[in-house]
């Protein structure tokens, strides 16, 4: 019995793991990521609100909207969260032209 419900939960983890990588896809967008920016994940503000992913090629990828609120960083701008924490994002996104 101990054997099965292992069994099941083994499946369980094994299927949100696959899941959630299915539906983190990247999305076109025409934000641009800042100079020289390292591989890493960037905030958007009110320009370009959202969670992105920059490459030091120049790269970016779109993964969607802020969905853990936002935090200022003293300057009058407010960027969009990485986590509950706030943390975790590398700088932020510029507009495009």
């Amino acid at each position: 019995m101990n054997n099965i419900y292992h069994l099941c939960i083994l499946t369980l983890s094994l299927l949100v793991l696959f899941t959630s990588g299915t539906f983190a896809s990247c999305t076109h967008t025409s934000c641009v990521c800042p100079p020289n920016a390292v591989q890493g994940e960037y905030c958007g503000d009110s320009s370009c609100p959202g969670i992105f992913e920059c490459n030091p090629h120049g790269g970016i990828c779109y993964y969607g909207p802020c969905t853990h609120g936002c935090c200022s960083i003293g300057n009058g701008k407010d960027f969009c969260c990485r986590d509950e924490a706030c943390s975790a994002c590398h700088g932020t996104v510029l507009p495009g032209h």
